[in-house]
This record gives C-alpha cells, sequence and structure tokens, in this order.
C-alpha cells in the first residue's frame, strides 16, 4: 500500500564510449565478482572452436582449456583501472555475462558499461532482470536461459556468425544506454523524487 519509486541504474556514457584499440588476438571479454556470476556455465560452454575468452575476477577459477585466459581484477582492490577494463571492452567482439538464476539483479554494470561502449552483450535470462521491457532479446541485447552450457555455446556462435545481429546490438545497446541507463538520467530522476 506504499508507492514505490523505481530509480533506473545508469553508468557514465561519456567515459564508457566506444573507442578503437589495437587488437592483437581476437576474444570474447566477462567480468565480474558477485556470487550470482556463473563462471562454470561459461567455462563448460567454451569449446576449442570458440576465440579467446578473457575473464576478469577475483574468484578462483580452475581452468584446463588453453583458449581461456583469467586475468585476476577486483574494482574494491583496483587491479585494474577503468581505463584498462574500457579497454578490454573496446578490444573485445562482445561481451557475456553468465548468471546463475536469481531474483536479484545482477550484471548490471558490467552490460551498461559494455552497452554504451558498443559491445553486444549475451546475458543469462534470470528472473532479476532489472527491466523485462527494455532489454528486448536480438534487439539490444542476446538473452540465454541461465544454467545451461549447451544454450550459452550456440548463442556465442550465433553471434560470432550473425554479423547483422552482432551491428544491431551493438547499435541498440549503445542507444539503450545512452536514452536511459546513463547518470544523467539517473540523477534526474533522483532529484525529481528528491
Amino acid at each position: 500500500k506504499k508507492d514505490i519509486k523505481f530509480i533506473p541504474f545508469g553508468v557514465d556514457n561519456n567515459f564508457w564510449r566506444a573507442k578503437k584499440v589495437k587488437l592483437e588476438e581476437e576474444f570474447i571479454f566477462a567480468i565480474g565478482n558477485d556470487n550470482s556470476r556463473d563462471w562454470e556455465t561459461l567455462i563448460d560452454a567454451w569449446d576449442h572452436s570458440l576465440p579467446k575468452l578473457k575473464i576478469v575476477t577475483s574468484k578462483p577459477l580452475k581452468i584446463k582449456k588453453s583458449n581461456i585466459q583469467i586475468i585476476k581484477g577486483d574494482w574494491r582492490h583496483n587491479f585494474l583501472t577503468d581505463e584498462q577494463i574500457r579497454a578490454l571492452y573496446n578490444g573485445s567482439t562482445f561481451v557475456v555475462v553468465p548468471l546463475r538464476e536469481t531474483i536479484q539483479p545482477s550484471g548490471q554494470s558490467v552490460s551498461l558499461q559494455a552497452m554504451s561502449c558498443g559491445k553486444p552483450v549475451i546475458m543469462s535470462r534470470i528472473s532479476g532482470l532489472w527491466d523485462h521491457s527494455k532489454l528486448i532479446h536480438k534487439e539490444n541485447i542476446f538473452l540465454v536461459e541461465p544454467e545451461n552450457s549447451l544454450l550459452l555455446n550456440r548463442s556465442i556462435k550465433e553471434l560470432l556468425s550473425d554479423g547483422g545481429l552482432h551491428e544491431k546490438l551493438s547499435k541498440n545497446g549503445r542507444e539503450l544506454v545512452n536514452t536511459r541507463y546513463n547518470v544523467r538520467n539517473m540523477a534526474m530522476v533522483l532529484e525529481d523524487y528528491l
């Protein structure tokens, strides 16, 4: 019986922006430390035919696949600067945010930072997806059922092989951040509420 005010989360789309970087190799990028990250499913989904996967996390992961690289990262300890993380977004082909099923929103910062940099995002379709009406499968994000390595593998291969879809997600994801999920909009809604 109480009014609930929703303040859309936003990222700094002036900082998280597309920028040309010199590529040494093709790679797909994943980053995160929260307990909802499903690194096991992502690692299981990664077969030898896929390009290199770079994962930034402080979680201890056991990897026996030569095309997966773990980079130690934790924003609390500043192992990597925001500029270095932005360079990883910009150097990647796209970003994967694998999540365990949860009602808690998860993966927001990473997804929005990647979209703001013009990178397509594959993310698990969890119950806690923060905006079911705005995050639209194959329009501005690629959603895949959580905790399913076979479906995740197929989704990764589909996005790798479909240049039109890649371009569409890149363009529409960036537009979504520019029009809705940025710090300017977040501040305006908060100011209006206060």
